[in-house]
């Protein structure tokens, strides 16, 4: 059964025309039921079922429309924080003015949409392909297994580090940067792990290490530089 306009409170909000599937950059439109839409508001999008606004994988200012009542919002590099084997929705946050102090939630939930999935580009499949033939994948899951882990040490996280350096001092320049980008986004494990201040401060700890190494033998440049 469709859904009516009668059937939408004024803050409601809809999304127009939502596919499938998307890749790579993101444009969607939105059209509010009633009241008008606020440039503090935000578009953000969720792995389903959706919990929580903490829980958002990334978030849009809107771009509102002349009549205040319809606009869009824009994603773009997202394909290190979705995956081809899940659902997401995008949400529609509206800015609540009521709030007066930063313990207040600043949004409020005022609209979804269908579920939909993402799906690589042939360009990022292609990324993928080259990364795929000169990294150790193995050696790269290892690697990331180690670096989101709650259990740590000194001596673990110097070892870690000395990982990481071999790994990737003999790639590019480009793949590296990626290698170390993609470490930071690990969309593959725990979700709950990602929000532990420990496993992030492990993780800065590990890099301020590796910035001091050299980047490989008889070179005088670090990572750091």
């Amino acid at each position: 059964k469709g859904i009516t306009v009668s059937q939408f409170t004024p803050e409601q909000v809809v999304f127009l025309d939502v596919s499938d599937t998307y890749s790579q950059d993101i444009v969607i439109r939105f059209e509010s039921k009633g009241d008008i839409l606020l440039s503090n508001d935000a578009v953000a999008i969720f792995r389903t079922p959706f919990l929580d606004i903490k829980d958002c994988i990334a978030a849009a200012k809107v771009i509102i429309d002349e009549n205040q009542v319809t606009g869009e919002a824009r994603f773009s590099l997202l394909q290190q924080q979705l995956t081809a084997n899940e659902f997401y929705q995008f949400q529609y946050l509206r800015y609540n003015t009521a709030s007066k102090s930063t313990d207040d939630i600043a949004h409020k939930t005022c609209g979804a949409s269908v579920p939909w999935q993402f799906t690589l580009s042939n360009n990022q499949q292609l990324t993928n392909q080259k990364e795929a033939s000169v990294w150790n994948m193995e050696k790269f899951n290892q690697i990331e297994g180690q670096i989101w882990s709650d259990n740590t040490s000194k001596l673990a996280e110097l070892c870690l580090a000395e990982q990481i350096k071999e790994f990737i001092s003999p790639l590019e320049v480009e793949i590296q940067r990626r290698f170390l980008s993609t470490l930071l986004n690990p969309w593959k494990l725990d979700v709950k792990l990602h929000k532990s201040c420990a496993v992030f401060s492990k993780m800065g700890r590990i890099f301020g290490l590796l910035s001091n190494m050299k980047v490989g033998d008889g070179c005088a440049m670090t990572f750091g530089e």
